[in-house]
């Protein structure tokens, strides 16, 4: 990371002039980010970008124009910190990786590749992957809204709901076929993981719970301990459930379907009472998404301005990933969709951040 004062900082973006050291910096084939402090109104504020040139005529030697809304604070943070900590880990896997994912194996108690020396983000996508073929492999049997349970409780796990590419493609997939429906997704996040987990990382698992809000997915969080270890699900009322887990389950993704009645009155059961005791009820998908920025100790008058300044220039230039494993479809789309949600007027660039 390379930090230089802003040359200027007009309407709403700040300006750094062309120089060696900036321009060797920009050449780098590795991730490299630049940083542009600037005061404003006596503090000392700082906002990144990505080193590459952007643009298909764009050179190293070209100055550097930074969006202010990339100001570094929880959100983009956040957002670095998981696309770099991904794309290091999936890159250094990269040729065992494409192997391991060419000959996976969808089935009951599949391996997530533990023994061939993967990091845990690889074992993560690959159980992940796993789960999702697996889940549509059965989409015809599971009706137009079924009701959906998941393990996450961090913001790492959260976070591959915005940055794996196919869980995107994946919830393209399983968005429910009625616009007005019952499809939902259960969250079980005790106060004690959110008390553990920074502001960045609960910043990363609000925007994940908003891309399912954005897909018509209506959201559950329930503070009971108790659902902890419920193994994840799709849930066709009545029909069957599919079982999918690859999320704290010990490097081996849980992988069955069932129809036994005994098992989808349990299944059901657990929704039900989510459902019923859910601490971020509410009617209006926008008022789940400000109790669920309560509920985790954040500002949602902040999250709807920053994600609205975000969606009006794009994250690419802030977090471009590397990897072809990994998008930014869903942080884009989670961000547009807490922009109209929560219905925050951008302010100006010298508002105080968080």
């Amino acid at each position: 990371m390379l930090t230089f004062p802003a040359a200027s900082f007009l309407g709403d973006r700040l300006r750094l002039d062309s120089r060696p050291e900036l321009d060797a910096w920009r050449a780098m084939p590795m991730r490299a980010l630049v940083v542009a402090n600037r005061t404003v109104d006596g503090a000392v504020r700082q906002f990144v970008t990505d080193a590459r040139p952007s643009g298909v005529r764009a050179t190293a030697f070209d100055p550097v124009d930074i969006p202010a809304a990339y100001e570094l604070d929880d959100l983009t943070y956040g957002i670095l910190w998981a696309v770099s900590g991904f794309e290091a880990a999936l890159l250094g896997d990269d040729q065992t990786l494409h192997t391991s994912l060419a000959s996976l194996t969808v089935s009951q108690g599949a391996p997530i590749a533990a023994d061939q020396g993967l990091t845990e983000v690889s074992r993560m996508l690959i159980g992940s992957e796993t789960a999702a073929r697996y889940i549509l492999g059965q989409r015809d049997h599971l009706g137009d809204a079924p009701v959906f349970w998941t393990r996450e409780q961090r913001g790492e796990e959260a976070a591959t709901w915005l940055f794996f590419r196919h869980k995107y493609r994946y919830l393209e997939r399983m968005a429910p076929r009625s616009p007005v429906g019952t499809s939902g997704r259960g969250f079980c996040v005790p106060e004690t993981a959110v008390a553990a987990s920074p502001a960045y990382e609960r910043v990363l698992l609000f925007l994940a719970i908003a891309l399912m809000e954005s897909f018509g997915i209506r959201t559950w969080v329930t503070d009971d301990g108790g659902f902890a270890h419920t193994d994840g699900f799709a849930l066709a009322q009545g029909r069957r459930a599919v079982i999918a887990s690859w999320v704290r389950t010990e490097g081996a993704s849980h992988l069955a379907v069932t129809a036994r009645p005994g098992a989808l009155r349990t299944f059901a059961d657990v929704t039900g009472h989510v459902s019923h005791h859910s601490a971020t009820a509410a009617e209006q998908a926008g008022q789940r998404l400000a109790a669920t920025a309560e509920y985790l100790g954040l500002d949602a008058s902040w999250l709807g301005r920053r994600c609205a300044q975000l969606s009006a220039v794009g994250t690419e230039r802030l977090a471009r990933p590397r990897s072809r494993l990994l998008g930014l479809e869903g942080l884009e789309a989670a961000c547009r969709f807490v922009a109209e949600q929560l219905v925050i007027i951008p302010r100006t660039r010298t508002a105080p951040t968080r």
